[in-house]
């Protein structure tokens, strides 16, 4: 063996005033196995975040192959070999488990793509290919208004404001910037009032903000519409209109079963039908625009082409698409 391939020299590491690495030192060689060993708390993993970049030092030096890496970022030491596990698994569970392994390789193989592509193992691909099932169904499936607004706004610079269809837009999105999705919704009433929030924050930068609103949340805050129209805040609308509070509709199916009792009942108080509420016209009379309902697939490109020229326009446009309830 030849010699050391990474030297730590007198490092030293502390948390406010609790000092965890003290003056540690020691090389590890070439092509051997070596073991760090120690008490709880004795700070091993410490030691580990500290070689891989996941803290810096406050003290000593840190040697690759003679080099100092005490200021090398955790994204270019995986590049020169350095790469560690994690004591909890970090698994996604969107991803089969060949495809959670291969994307620990992904800084050898030019990206997660060089990685999966060969394979034909791209998730994004397989995804896409799974969203054509029940293609031209009535209600709409979320997985078609996910690429349905994809394929509008794809082009532009846009930024999700709330909601992921049960993480079909996660799944079936590029999402390759920082801002295009600020998180997840707080729950029913929550929705419209963040993506406003949201649309007011990128006012002016000429970025699309789009909103996929729940029916259920829009009836207890329908007067968020008027404040858009009010202080010309432009965002795009696409109504997820299932007609129900569905979640809750669900929660009382499962109650019923559990009970014995008639789930024939469970929409009682949890239906949005009967009258159905016209969102579309809502949105007319709060001064924003608005156009729906659509049930049919083949309709949802061009009202969603014509509601993005409103965008556009510095306008809220609203599209009531009517979907499934799952």
């Amino acid at each position: 063996m030849s010699g050391p391939i990474l030297t730590l020299e007198n490092v030293s590491k502390s948390f406010g005033g609790l000092r965890v690495v003290e003056d540690l030192s020691f090389s590890v060689r070439r092509g051997s196995r070596t073991a760090l060993i120690g008490p709880n708390g004795a700070g091993k993993t410490t030691v580990f975040n500290l070689i891989t970049g996941v803290y810096s030092i406050d003290a000593g030096r840190m040697l690759l192959d003679g080099a100092d890496i005490a200021a090398m970022p955790s994204r270019q030491r995986i590049r020169h070999g350095i790469a560690r596990n994690f004591q909890n698994i970090r698994l996604m569970p969107h991803l089969s488990a060949l495809e959670n392994v291969l994307i620990g390789q992904h800084c050898r193989n030019g990206g997660l793509r060089g990685v999966l592509q060969p394979v034909n193992l791209v998730p994004r691909n397989r995804w896409q290919e799974e969203a054509r099932a029940n293609w031209d169904a009535s209600p709409i499936t979320f997985a078609r208004l996910a690429l349905e607004i994809w394929e509008a706004i794809k082009h532009e610079d846009w930024v999700l404001a709330a909601n992921n269809l049960k993480q079909q837009v996660r799944k079936l999105w590029d999402f390759d910037r920082a801002y295009r999705h600020p998180g997840v919704e707080l729950g029913t009433a929550t929705q419209i009032g963040i993506s406003l929030g949201v649309a007011l924050a990128h006012k002016g930068k000429g970025r699309i903000v789009v909103d996929i609103q729940p029916d259920g949340d829009l009836m207890f805050d329908a007067g968020a519409l008027w404040v858009a129209a009010k202080y010309e805040i432009p965002m795009l609308v696409v109504m997820h209109n299932n007609r129900a509070y569905y979640n809750d509709w669900e929660h009382q199916i499962r109650m019923a079963r559990m009970r014995g009792t008639d789930e024939a009942k469970a929409h009682i108080g949890m239906d949005l039908f009967g009258p159905e509420p016209d969102f579309a016209g809502l949105a007319r009379a709060m001064g924003c625009y608005g156009e729906g309902p659509i049930d049919r697939p083949g309709d949802i490109r061009p009202a969603l082409d014509r509601a993005l020229a409103e965008v556009k326009k510095g306008r809220l446009a609203l599209i009531d698409t009517i979907t499934q309830h799952r």
